[in-house]
């Protein structure tokens, strides 16, 4: 398996680096990391930091997970949008092909959706290392 430190990956909107480890924290809905993936199995860590803090919001989840053959398809296809709430110190499945299934560069984006929460991006896991970061990186 091969692990990215999130604080290498490019994302867009309010992200905090957290040196000693690594990861990224975001408290601001819309936060995202965005890259194209092909391989069978992708999964990510949420950090110790990772709080839903307001449980009662009208069901808001946490995060979107979006995916498809290009960002395009992918953003304009909303009801194959994954939504999750993941807790401190857990790993979340976004594919695992155990068929063998490849998925060939594949848009993935992880989104913040809700606007009580923050989320804490500690690790990527893939069975490949075939992984394309783009997008805009913040300071």
């Amino acid at each position: 398996m091969k692990y990215y430190k999130p604080n290498l990956i490019p994302r867009s909107g309010r992200w905090f680096d957290t040196k000693e480890s690594g990861s990224i924290t975001a408290s601001w809905s819309n936060a995202s990391v965005s890259f194209f993936f092909s391989g069978s199995k992708l999964s990510f860590c949420a950090g110790k930091q990772t709080e839903r803090k307001d449980k009662d919001n009208g069901g808001t989840r946490m995060l979107a997970i979006i995916t498809g053959p290009t960002e395009e398809i992918a953003l304009k296809n909303v009801e194959k949008w994954r939504t999750v709430d993941p807790e401190a110190d857990s790993e979340i499945v976004i594919f695992d092909e155990t068929d063998g299934t490849l998925h060939e560069r594949t848009f993935v984006e992880i989104v913040l959706i809700d606007w009580a929460s923050t989320f804490e991006l500690s690790a990527l896991i893939t069975d490949d290392v075939r992984i394309q970061f783009y997008g805009a990186m913040t300071d």
